[in-house]
């Protein structure tokens, strides 16, 4: 129905005018989106012109003849209520003062305005109404366009994302308002640069202990922070001068109870200026998971999740590169579970599935129902995020390689390896489009035989270097009821080992399937290659990284998975020669000789 209203609207009141866009978004105005507003130019105030200093401001363009502009007026008054410390709605019309006031239903309780001589209108390019434009404290336009067009809706949600991203983006430290100029920072950046190139540990210690003393007393504000990206600064994470000089004044600033402290905080963790002598290493892996802890529990850690997709994305992502032993000591993973129910958006998802990674780890060696209850709740997650997907299909048509990951992580959280019900289970099937043996289709069809999957890819520089073990393994099982079967997927890209070249098979499957016959023969490869219907990165195996391992027993069910075929191939071969003779097959009469690895 809203998709008809727009459709009459536009016949009725445009003609022949064009549309303009915005990324997939179609408006019937200029479009302004994070660019500086027009003037807002008002005719007469029906209603006391409101002050909108430090506010952010919703211009409605809106007729008391426009069925859907009305129908817009109750939504508008809950944004009025909602918001009223932080944002001012103003309906500015083309009619008469009188026009407008004798509408009686519904009544607009927010700011009204005209524009009979249409200054503003033709300012913002407006064509057909409703439009909205919403526009920050600083003047510039953060949202805009029909406000109920299915997928692209101005809702609750979105005006409280915003603010929120404002306030985090703009607010500065309480305690201290002292700010750097560009041109100072710019200077204490390019002496870092020249610290990094000095190779003689002793005068870079000495240039930077000067450099901290020169700017000890300094507190830094969280602007200066984001003032470095408008210099000369390399890579923040790598420049640890600059870190070290930073970091009390993070320090400092995440002590406040705000969404600018918790801001800190991440950032504290994030940057931490850690010792890279050889004995302070595990201490620093020690005191990032405390720094992550402490981030977690901060008392505004909810207000800055939910106002900024990319914290909360990359805060559950850095779990993985915590270190495990030290994330034992700590109890950063109760606060990661609650922080994890905070939060429904769509890119959070693909970071709290990657948490589960981390959380069902052998080496972190969670207790069962722990590592449960974490799959339950990341699956939730991840539901809530594919169900406003299908949707609106529409809203999330430039992130399709990222729609994808999420539902693959469904899938994932849903198998029975994500279940720990995986080994000694059946094995999950696999279709194949290619084999360079044309007898076997599926997995299933080897059933009855020792399987050894190999999960890999040609760009793969670890899988390839892996080849050698492979060989040697079919060699000793060529004659044995033992199939190995490297299994990859369409990659859109060939690497050409031979050649040294990387050809592009976008969007032509065949053809990448025709060069693989000629990689065979030139690597030397003697056992099954197949390409299977599925991504290579199986989710039903748990395969988040290739070379990955299988091995299935004779009856079909997996008995070893995730193994490393780089490790000394007398390891599987010490598996398979077992799972033979569990089945009453014929197996070799001696153990694979162990290779001397050179030292």
């Amino acid at each position: 129905m809203k998709k008809l209203l727009l459709v009459i609207l536009s016949v009725i009141w445009l003609g022949a005018n064009a549309q303009e866009s915005n990324g997939e978004k179609k408006l019937w105005a200029k479009s302004f989106l994070n660019q500086k507003a027009p003037e807002l130019i008002v005719e007469q105030w029906i209603t006391t012109k409101p002050e909108t200093e430090g506010k952010f401001v919703l211009i409605d363009f809106w007729a008391t003849w426009c069925g859907p502009c009305r129908k817009a007026i109750p939504e508008l008054n809950s944004f009025h209520k909602l918001f009223t410390n932080d944002l001012v709605v103003i309906g500015l019309s083309k009619e008469t003062a009188e026009k407008v006031t004798s509408m009686k239903e519904p009544v607009i309780e927010y700011s009204s305005a005209i524009d009979t001589k249409s200054r503003t209108y033709t300012a913002f390019g407006v064509k057909g109404i409703p439009h909205c434009v919403l526009i920050d404290p600083n003047g510039v336009v953060r949202w805009e366009g029909f406000p109920m067009l299915e997928g692209f809706e101005l809702t609750e949600k979105v005006i409280k994302e915003l603010i929120a991203k404002y306030k985090i983006s703009n607010l500065h430290s309480t305690l201290n308002k002292t700010t750097i100029s560009i041109e100072e920072l710019s200077e204490l950046v390019n002496e870092s640069n020249e610290i990094a190139k000095m190779n003689i540990i002793k005068e870079v210690q000495e240039r930077q202990s000067k450099l901290i003393e020169k700017y000890k007393e300094h507190q830094f504000t969280l602007q200066d922070f984001d003032n470095l990206q408008f210099t000369k600064v390399k890579d923040f994470n790598y420049s640890k001068t600059i870190r070290l000089v930073f970091y009390p004044s993070l320090d400092r600033i995440s002590k406040e109870r705000s969404v600018n402290g918790a801001r800190a905080a991440y950032l504290k963790m994030s940057y931490y200026p850690y010792d890279e002598s050889k004995n302070g290493r595990y201490d620093n892996e020690i005191k990032r998971v405390n720094l992550y802890e402490e981030c977690i529990n901060h008392a505004a850690f909810a207000e800055l999740v939910s106002g900024d997709n990319k914290f909360a994305t990359s805060i559950f992502s850095f779990l993985q590169i915590m270190n495990t032993n030290a994330l034992k000591q700590t109890h950063l993973l109760d606060g990661i579970y609650s922080a994890l129910k905070l939060n429904r958006s769509f890119e959070v998802s693909w970071g709290a599935a990657n948490v589960f990674n981390v959380i069902s780890s052998n080496s972190l060696g969670l207790a069962k129902d722990s590592v449960e209850a974490f799959r339950k709740l990341i699956s939730t997650k991840t539901k809530e995020a594919i169900d406003s997907i299908e949707t609106y299909p529409e809203k999330y048509a430039t992130n399709e390689k990222l729609v994808d990951k999420i539902k693959s992580s469904f899938e994932f959280l849903n198998s029975s390896f994500a279940k720990g019900e995986f080994l000694n289970n059946p094995a999950p099937e696999i279709e194949f489009i290619w084999c360079s043996n044309a007898d076997i289709k599926r997995l299933s069809d080897t059933k009855g035989k020792v399987t050894i999957i190999d999960f890999w890819a040609t760009w793969c520089g670890p899988c390839v270097r892996s080849f050698g073990n492979m060989r040697e393994l079919q060699e000793r099982y060529k004659d044995y009821q033992v199939t190995i079967i490297g299994v990859t997927s369409i990659q859109g890209s060939h690497t050409d080992r031979k050649n040294n070249i990387k050809i592009d098979t976008k969007g032509d499957p065949d053809k990448e399937l025709s060069l693989m016959p000629t990689f065979i023969k030139d690597m030397d490869i003697t056992w099954n290659i197949a390409f299977s219907k599925k991504t290579v990165f199986n989710t039903s195996y748990g395969v988040s990284g290739i070379p990955h391992v299988a091995i299935i027993d004779a009856n079909g069910k997996v008995r070893y998975n995730g193994l490393n075929p780089n490790s000394n191939p007398s390891i599987e071969a010490e598996k398979i020669d077992a799972l033979l003779k569990e089945a009453g097959l014929t197996f070799p009469a001696n153990p694979m000789e162990k290779k001397v690895v050179k030292e």
